[in-house]
């Protein structure tokens, strides 16, 4: 990466990506920030439900995806109300958009609090949008495992342990 001295932008070697440069959308329209979660799992648990590795919050409603960004859960954040969002369980998400006059802002792959996530609904082109998230969580499990002496870990044994 080199910084060009005279603007704020990084540039990627031959690529036209840079970052930090112009948006419509600043970091300093979230509300909040993207948070990582490290939860500590006993290797010998056995996991109950679908795991959720990102979890985003709009003002009324709470969405758990798995490690594929499918939609696992939809939930109403205030417990004593259900949620209409539950048909977009099953569906994948593509990002977050946010639109602002002729200016319009996405990212990619993952939602950021002050846009409005995206899901794509089945294998078609049909997308829905939710309202603003204000909360993204990425939940990290953690475990210890052992091995031997001199010995590399069992990706697929370590792997399975978070499995389903």
């Amino acid at each position: 990466m080199d910084f060009d001295g005279k603007t704020t932008k990084w540039r990627l070697p031959s690529e036209k990506t840079s970052i930090d440069g112009p948006r419509s959308f600043s970091y300093q329209d979230a509300d909040s920030q993207i948070e990582l979660v490290l939860v500590h799992v006993d290797p010998e648990s056995t996991p109950s439900g679908p795991w959720r590795t990102i979890e985003f919050w709009t003002a009324n409603t709470m969405y758990g995806l798995d490690e594929g960004l499918r939609c696992v859960e939809v939930s109403s954040r205030n417990p004593h109300e259900s949620s209409s969002g539950s048909s977009l369980v099953g569906s994948r998400l593509m990002g977050s958009q946010r639109r602002q006059g002729d200016h319009f802002s996405v990212s990619f792959p993952y939602p950021v609090p002050g846009m409005e996530a995206v899901f794509q609904i089945g294998e078609g082109a049909q997308h829905i949008t939710t309202s603003v998230v204000e909360r993204v969580m990425l939940r990290v499990r953690m475990t210890n495992v052992e091995v031997g002496a001199g010995r590399s870990p069992d990706w697929n044994s370590i792997t399975d342990i978070f499995k389903v």
